[in-house]
C-alpha cells in the first residue's frame, strides 16, 4: 500500500463485521493493510459499539493504535494507557430510567453499556442494579 502524496491523517473503521469477521477473526490482509497504514505514519482508530474493556484482543495486539472510540461514541479511550479520555455520561437517574424501560427491546432483556451486562431490574451485577439493590 502506497499511500504517499495523499495526505490521509486518519482512518477510523467498525470492528464487528467489517475489519473483524462473524467468527471473531480478522485477516491476514486486513491486518497487513492496517500496519502498513501506521507504518505510513496514519492514525488507526478503531470504532466500536463495544465497550472498551470488551475490545477484541487481535485490534488490541496491533502495535500503533493509539486510540479507540467506544459505546457507540460515548467515549475515547487512549488503548495504550487504557484511560478514557472524554466520554459523554448519561446521568444515573435518567440511565435506571433508561435500563427499566426499554430491557425488554433487547436480546434477552440485555444491554451492554460501558463494560457492564444488564438484564434488567433484576440483574444485580451492573453498577445501576448492584448501587440500587434492584
Amino acid at each position: 500500500m502506497n499511500l504517499a502524496g495523499k495526505n490521509i491523517k486518519c482512518i477510523a473503521f467498525d470492528l464487528d463485521h467489517t475489519v473483524i469477521n462473524s467468527d471473531g477473526t480478522m485477516s491476514d490482509a486486513t491486518r497487513t493493510v492496517i500496519e502498513q497504514a501506521i507504518a505510513e505514519g496514519i492514525e488507526i482508530v478503531p470504532v466500536s459499539g463495544r465497550a472498551f474493556a470488551t475490545f477484541p484482543e487481535n485490534i488490541g495486539q496491533i502495535k500503533g493504535i493509539s486510540y479507540a472510540v467506544t459505546s457507540n461514541g460515548a467515549a475515547i479511550y487512549n488503548k495504550k494507557t487504557g484511560e478514557r479520555i472524554h466520554g459523554v455520561a448519561i446521568e444515573y437517574a435518567d440511565l435506571h430510567s433508561i435500563l427499566d424501560a426499554f430491557a425488554h427491546y433487547f436480546h434477552n432483556g440485555q444491554i451492554t453499556y460501558e463494560g457492564f451486562r444488564c438484564a434488567g431490574a433484576e440483574c444485580g451485577i451492573c453498577a445501576v442494579h448492584t448501587k440500587t439493590g434492584g
